[in-house]
């Protein structure tokens, strides 16, 4: 390094930045937000709405890296710092993690169902309620869930702060959903509607089935 570059301050900066120390100590950092969720969920700090916290916070800061990372080019051209870009790839690494935690965290907390709003459109249309039940009864305290479909759309929930204690896999009932949901379903996404069932007494009657790929491009012609 000649002497004008160590006498500039980017010379300095560029010299600490690939000091052999300066690795870990980046990694160190990038982890921090991290470590500090895990400690927030683990002392009960994330507030009333401790899945929504995570969910949001995991999700900001995969933005702040993937722009961290999308300045390290211009930093380094116009700062003068070409050591910073050995750190483009840890904290574009970084960002696919977070947003990778940001993901699970979604997919864990945000109840998913097999229904969506194909088949129970009235909450999604005009924010109609319908009680939200576990079948089997968990004994404990339960968890507030926003009950969503697999629909990717922004309107396919059928519940918002729903309070449940369920484990994936187990079965939820929808209740009220009376005739309008059937006579209001559709085949949006290429969802086939749901069967109906008549309960009278101790005995259950299947008086529509279930529809499949079939059944939807019946009518269909190719040209």
């Amino acid at each position: 390094m000649s002497l004008a570059a160590a006498a500039w301050p980017g010379g300095r900066v560029n010299t600490l930045l690939l000091h052999r120390l300066a690795q870990p100590l980046v990694f160190a950092l990038c982890l921090l937000p991290f470590l500090w969720l895990v400690l927030q969920a683990a002392t009960n700090g994330l507030g009333a709405n401790p899945q929504e916290a995570l969910i949001r916070s995991t999700g900001d800061w995969a933005l702040r890296f993937v722009c961290i990372t999308l300045a390290v080019t211009p930093l380094r051209v116009v700062a003068g710092l070409p050591a910073v870009a050995r750190w483009r790839r840890m904290l574009g690494l970084f960002a696919f993690f977070y947003a990778g935690v940001h993901l699970l965290s979604y997919a864990v907390f945000d109840m998913g169902l097999d229904a969506a709003m194909n088949d129970l459109p009235r909450p999604a249309m005009y924010e109609a309620f319908h009680q939200i039940v576990a079948v089997c009864e968990n004994p404990g305290p339960g968890t507030l869930y926003d009950v969503v479909g697999p629909v990717c759309e922004s309107g396919d929930w059928l519940g918002r702060q729903r309070l449940l204690h369920v484990a994936p896999g187990e079965l939820l009932a929808v209740l009220s959903a009376g005739a309008y949901c059937m006579s209001m379903a559709s085949n949006y996404n290429t969802r086939g509607r749901a069967a109906e069932i008549l309960v009278d007494g101790s005995q259950a009657h299947l008086i529509r089935e279930r529809e499949n790929a079939s059944d939807q491009m019946r009518g269909e012609r190719l040209v």
